[in-house]
């Protein structure tokens, strides 16, 4: 579709014009929430608004579609294997857009993995649902970072 340059009008604008579309299994909602009340109708005008709000936005997310089609991950091994940071994957597992496989190509590829926490029912954007969870995460890391600077 975005190669038709169709994706953002026939896929995006129909979740503004049907909050319950892009809710529902085929929305953004069912693709991307574990709770099928989520998202709101406010972040759903926030996410997909702009990028149908002119004929250039509509062309830059056709665009960015696009662009997605290939792994943005291949290829950047190396540079992912320098990275110096303390660096903790958390997955939802019940995400259909990205591979089961993942986390774990994540957790082997950063030499400073702290390992991978699975969280089972979860999905993309669970952050938006569990925040709580990245904040646990963040304070782990932030407390090992210091701790292990001080010795």
């Amino acid at each position: 579709m975005a190669r038709a340059g169709k994706f953002a009008d026939e896929w995006l604008v129909p979740w503004l014009g049907d909050k319950a579309l892009a809710r529902s299994e085929k929305g953004l909602g069912g693709q991307c929430y574990s709770n099928p009340a989520h998202p709101t109708d406010g972040a759903i005008d926030m996410y997909s608004r702009p990028l149908v709000s002119s004929p250039r936005r509509t062309a830059l997310t056709n665009a960015y579609a696009i662009a997605l089609a290939p792994n943005p991950l291949a290829g950047i091994d190396a540079m992912l294997k320098r990275c110096e940071v303390p660096t903790r994957i958390v997955w939802g597992m019940a995400d259909k857009i990205f591979s089961r496989q993942s986390p774990d190509y994540l957790d082997r590829v950063f030499p400073n993995s702290r390992g991978v926490r699975r969280l089972e029912g979860a999905k993309l954007f669970f952050p938006e649902e569990m925040p709580e969870v990245i904040v646990e995460e963040a304070k782990s890391l932030w407390t090992a970072r210091t701790s292990g600077s001080q010795s």
